[in-house]
């Protein structure tokens, strides 16, 4: 993980980068854990085979916002924090990519 900082009048902001690996198909795993963001963008790696879903924990493929091989979706909440971000898939191995801005949590393990 990769993190650089940037300043804002109340609080000290990073560049939080990561990855998820959803081992599970169906199982929601949340995204960049532990971390507080401002703003993010989640990737479906350019090799997944299966479909991405990004929603809050109870998502799946009805409820979830879709994301195929290589797209991407942004989502930001201005000075306020992002809700916690859950995804999950419909094939096993999906790999999500993911940037953004926020407060990082020392003890974050993606």
């Amino acid at each position: 993980m990769k993190c650089f900082n940037f300043f804002s009048k109340r609080k000290t902001l990073k560049l939080i980068t990561g990855q998820v690996k959803i081992f599970e198909a169906g199982k929601a795993l949340v995204i960049g854990a532990g971390n507080k963001f401002n703003s993010i963008t989640i990737q479906s790696h350019h090799t997944n085979d299966g479909i991405i879903y990004i929603g809050n924990i109870d998502v799946n493929s009805s409820n979830g916002m879709p994301i195929e091989r290589g797209d991407t979706i942004s989502l930001d909440a201005g000075e306020d924090y992002l809700p916690t971000i859950y995804a999950t898939s419909n094939i096993s191995s999906s790999i999500i990519h993911y940037f953004g801005i926020g407060e990082q949590n020392g003890n974050n393990t993606d």
